[in-house]
């Protein structure tokens, strides 16, 4: 990449596209480091509403590299493995189909599909709502393949995982930190399958580059208010975080 790409990425994106692009990811960080999930599904309709979608996932994928560095001794302590390995290889294994369909589809199309499938999950979630299917190999690994299958063509790889996890028994640390080793073992497939299709460029890149610090920043402060908040609060704010991203990307 020559001075000159570097100059006409600056140079395409107003000030105010910058300044909307670091508050988006900013508050995607602290949900993140909040909740374990969420980023995605605040930054990508945002981010896609100012430099379209295969950007929005590039620059995405760009800010998540010095998270995951940042999220691993957290999830490396907390993580249940034995669920989450599996369902990481499932994702996997879907991720370059999944690519294939951001590159290939209309993403409008498929942006509004998955917010119904959003907003279907806030409604089963806040029914009250708790499944009973025990833990079982397969299942972790189906999960996952749904997941990848979803990351891969959207960036929106969290709801399937979600769902699992906080409609069944477990803790909140639990849930958080498994989602966090989920994307973590996947992530190096990720960038290596958004190489591959030509999603992830040098220019896209340096965006996401220059966004990075404020989504760290705020992992960082979301990750220390989720320690003062109880389980109680923790599903709440989980709800309606899904609620308001589920209606916000349906009509965006």
């Amino acid at each position: 990449m020559d001075l000159n790409s570097i100059t006409s990425i600056l140079e395409a994106a107003s000030l105010w596209q910058l300044g909307f692009g670091a508050v988006a990811v900013g508050l995607a960080g602290l949900v993140r480091g909040f909740s374990g999930f969420g980023a995605a599904m605040i930054s990508i309709p945002l981010l896609s509403l100012l430099f379209g979608p295969q950007t929005a996932l590039a620059c995405l994928t760009t800010m998540e590299m010095p998270a995951q560095i940042q999220l691993l001794r957290m999830s490396r302590r907390e993580a249940d493995w034995k669920q989450a390995a599996p369902m990481a290889l499932g994702g996997i294994i879907a991720l370059p189909l999944g690519t294939w369909i951001l590159v290939s589809i209309d993403q409008d199309l498929l942006r509004r599909l998955i917010s119904g499938i959003v907003l279907l999950l806030v409604a089963l979630l806040a029914s009250g709502y708790r499944h009973t299917i025990s833990r079982r190999l397969g299942i972790d690994f189906a999960v996952g393949t749904v997941a990848g299958f979803l990351n891969g063509s959207t960036g929106l790889g969290g709801p399937p995982i979600i769902f699992y996890l906080l409609s069944g028994p477990y803790a909140p640390t639990a849930v958080r930190a498994n989602i966090t080793a989920f994307f973590q073992i996947g992530f190096i497939f990720v960038v290596a399958s958004y190489f591959w299709f030509g999603v992830l460029t040098p220019e896209r890149m340096l965006l996401g580059a220059a966004f990075a610090p404020f989504y760290v920043g705020g992992i960082w402060l979301g990750g220390k208010l989720f320690y003062k908040a109880s389980e109680q609060t923790f599903r709440r704010i989980a709800y309606l975080l899904l609620a308001v991203i589920g209606g916000g990307t349906l009509f965006s």
